[in-house]
């Protein structure tokens, strides 16, 4: 079950979408899926393995991102599929601070396109 510090929540098509905010937020069982809203983009993170989350947002449809949890951060990386309108969109594999992956989620912040 998803610990949030936040209480304001959102419902959008009977989900549940709550505050991205806090690493702590993302499920902790394998299988859980959770929803978020940051900067207006709903997100799903579904848990996959230790650490690790696969990560759906719904203003990339088609596109797919993996979040992996290490010992000092995060490593991120993301790309869309051909078909999905989006070609060459990715973002490369990086590591990064948890509020640096946050910045994916401002205005520009994942528009373009990455090697």
């Amino acid at each position: 079950m998803m610990t949030t510090r936040q209480t304001q929540v959102t419902v959008i098509d009977g989900h549940k979408y709550y505050p991205l905010e806090d690493p702590d937020q993302l499920p902790t069982r394998f299988g859980d899926v959770e929803h978020f809203i940051r900067a207006g983009v709903q997100t799903r993170f579904v848990r996959v393995a230790d650490n690790t989350w696969v990560v759906h947002r719904e203003d990339r449809p088609g596109s797919t991102g993996i979040l992996v949890r290490t010992e000092v951060g995060f490593i991120y990386s993301a790309s869309a599929s051909t078909t999905a309108g989006l070609p060459d969109w990715r973002i490369a594999p990086q590591s990064l601070a948890w509020r640096d992956f946050l910045r994916f989620y401002e205005p520009g912040g994942d528009t373009r396109p990455r090697s």
